[in-house]
């Protein structure tokens, strides 16, 4: 099944192929910046926080992108917590 556009990245439309989507939930995320890439690391919580401070994670997904993908994710994300954030409660009765 394909999902139809809407979506834009830059000037271009998206039009994204669903087909093969699995979706996970995640608890924890870390990245890192390299050189040519930005690594983000998606997991769950296994445990809670050892006597050392630590938080026990399954890693369930690492995803690697080019630094202009990374930073167009990044204004994605700053803009979408806006209108989240911008947004009337909903009620929850």
């Amino acid at each position: 099944m394909s999902e139809g556009g809407g979506e834009r990245a830059g000037a271009a439309e998206i039009r994204w192929v669903t087909e093969a989507v699995r979706q996970h939930h995640s608890d924890v995320v870390s990245a890192r910046a390299g050189e040519s890439d930005v690594v983000l690391n998606f997991g769950t919580t296994k445990a809670a926080e050892g006597t050392d401070g630590a938080v026990t994670a399954i890693l369930t997904r690492r995803v690697s992108l080019q630094p202009d993908s990374a930073r167009r994710l990044r204004d994605l994300l700053r803009n979408v917590i806006a209108e989240a954030d911008a947004a009337p409660p909903k009620n929850s009765a």
